[in-house]
């Protein structure tokens, strides 16, 4: 932790699961097991995430918009390279 203090690793703590590519062990790839668990792969290789949200305060949140946040959505093209390097054997 040459550089960084422990308030500003305790706070990006959280971001690093999508922000740090995984090290690369004797040339070996590996899956990034939080992240497969989190995204889906189409058959056309695009990559579907949950929506944030509808986990908590949801009486202030009307129907329409609970529903739509039930639905899954595209990964932003500028996460996509980050996540299929975590992802080895999707694409």
């Amino acid at each position: 932790m040459k550089g960084r203090t422990k308030k500003a690793v305790a706070r990006s703590h959280l971001s690093v699961i999508f922000t740090l590519p995984m090290a690369r062990t004797a040339g070996k790839s590996k899956t990034h097991k939080a992240i497969s668990k989190r995204v889906r792969v189409t058959g056309t290789g695009k990559m579907l995430r949950q929506k944030q949200g509808k986990r908590h305060l949801l009486l202030n949140k009307n129907r329409k918009r609970k529903r739509n946040l039930g639905k899954a959505t595209l990964i932003s093209s500028a996460d996509l390279p980050r996540f299929r390097e975590n992802l080895p054997f999707s694409h």
